[in-house]
């Protein structure tokens, strides 16, 4: 989708946690864009659509509580602000979420997300083992490193120089390349081509593997095309990631059975990327994905989709003449 359900939530999340030039209205965009997500995922997706409802009510909820705190902001009631603002803190927690209180993931969060390197390094062998899992979400320290804003190959040396595995994974499955992927701060601290380039050759070089599976059989590859940018799939292709792997069906049903150019079909600049780096359009199942996908449009529903996937179409055309 060309905005999918990772974007909406980073979108709120970025309103919520920045100064925005015009916090309502950015809010109030990203509720419509969830609404239209759902609206288009009822007849594709209909468990998806369920799943997803509660985050829908989250945010149309924090959009209110979004236009009277800019009210009380414009009136100048700086009490009303302050309350406002701490109900606005606990409708934005995600249900069921709590704070992390492991102080050695903390030690670690606060280091990653100053600049002070020389304190990282201090941090990191205060740790000792860096291949465990730390905290109660059983994150990774190299994990932590790759998903947090600033990420660099240096840092990422950082790890390796003591020890951290390369391949060492989440209980889930998530290894160092699909934190590739897992990067929200784009805004703030945009990857670049090379950098990129420089972090996923260290973790090859270190023994990564570009095609390991999550429990949702998810490669690295796969979360940076359904979750990540073109610039993250990139750097992935670039090393070798296969462009034809398919996702299994014990993932979610809106990933489950999958190609990678299906998962893309509605992002033709990713769709292009596939294309490039040799990704089979007959084997993938492309077209008829496409076609079945444009069968349901609704003329009200999420209009870049169905743009996104015509353009897309346009491409594979263009790539079966060559």
């Amino acid at each position: 989708m060309a905005k999918g359900i990772s974007d909406i939530i980073g979108d709120i999340a970025e309103t919520a946690t920045q100064d925005a030039q015009n916090p309502m209205a950015e809010m109030a965009g990203s509720v419509t864009d969830m609404e239209d997500l759902l609206e288009t995922l009822l007849e594709a997706d209909p468990e998806a659509a369920e799943r997803l409802a509660p985050m829908l009510e989250q945010a149309k909820a924090m959009n209110e509580m979004m236009e009277k705190i800019v009210a009380a902001e414009a009136a100048g009631d700086t009490e009303a602000m302050l309350a406002l603002s701490q109900d606005f803190a606990a409708i934005a927690d995600v249900p069921g979420y709590e704070p992390e209180t492991d102080p050695e993931a903390n030690a670690l969060s606060d280091a990653l997300d100053g600049d002070d390197d020389a304190a990282l390094a201090a941090v990191l062998d205060s740790l000792g083992d860096l291949n465990r899992h730390l905290g109660k979400y059983n994150q990774t320290p190299l994990g932590m490193a790759l998903r947090t804003s600033g990420r660099t190959a240096a840092r990422v040396g950082l790890f390796l120089d003591r020890g951290a595995r390369a391949d060492f994974a989440t209980p889930e499955g998530y290894t160092p390349l699909h934190d590739i992927g897992d990067y929200m701060w784009n805004g703030d601290t945009p990857d670049t081509a090379d950098g990129l380039a420089a972090i996923v050759a260290a973790l090859v070089a270190a023994g990564a593997d570009l095609e390991a599976r999550t429990h949702w059989g998810w490669t690295p590859l796969v979360r940076a095309t359904v979750e990540g940018s073109v610039l993250e799939m990139r750097a992935l292709l670039d090393a070798g990631a296969d462009p034809n792997a398919w996702v299994g069906d014990e993932g979610p049903c809106v990933t489950g059975g999958k190609s990678l150019l299906m998962l893309a079909a509605a992002e033709p600049e990713k769709v292009a990327l596939l294309l490039d780096h040799g990704a089979d359009v007959t084997a993938s199942g492309v077209e008829a994905h496409i076609a079945q996908e444009l069968e349901t449009e609704d003329p009200d529903g999420y209009t870049p989709y169905w743009e996104g996937l015509r353009a897309s179409e346009r491409l594979i055309d263009g790539a079966r003449r060559q």
